[in-house]
């Protein structure tokens, strides 16, 4: 999610909001309708990310985190341990998309308990592949789930996934 036509600085973020990167919780600086200083600001969406806003337009908190911190606005944020509403400054790193999706929990309709191994309807075999740089690679039929699982590992180890991935 780009942050389109954002004027805000780190030095006007500062001056509104103080944040504290071993909790990841951000607080205001300032008396406003409704907000008091000292107050933990943020609102959680059904996603899971933490959003807030300022000077009328709304921001993540994990993106704020980058702008608090570094001086800027960061395009692409993975959260390391995969919970999208931990901003603990340690739990954020900056990558590229084809990088974050290495990162990804598993679908909520999987049935084997293993992101990228199935057991097709049309054969009695256990199918394990992968989804890199844009691309499907097959990992072949395996007779039983554990060597599709071990094909299925194997390969995340060998392109790069995070270890959290499929969690």
């Amino acid at each position: 999610m780009a942050i389109k036509n954002s004027r805000l600085t780190q030095d006007r973020l500062k001056e509104v909001l103080s944040y504290c990167p071993l909790t990841g919780v951000f607080t205001s600086k300032l008396n406003r309708t409704n907000v008091k200083i000292g107050q933990v600001l943020g609102c959680l969406k059904l996603d899971g990310y933490i959003q807030m806003q300022i000077d009328n337009i709304v921001y993540p908190a994990h993106r704020l985190a980058f702008l608090y911190m570094e001086g800027d606005l960061d395009d692409m944020t993975d959260h390391i341990d995969g919970d999208k509403s931990n901003n603990i400054f340690s739990n954020l790193r900056r990558i590229q998309p084809s990088e974050n999706n290495k990162n990804q929990p598993r679908y909520s309709n999987n049935k084997t308990g293993v992101t990228g191994v199935c057991r097709p309807t049309h054969s009695d075999k256990w199918l394990a592949q992968i989804r890199t740089g844009n691309k499907n690679i097959y990992l072949g039929y395996h007779d039983t789930l554990f060597d599709a699982v071990c094909a299925r590992k194997s390969a995340e180890i060998k392109y790069g996934f995070h270890a959290n991935h499929g969690r």
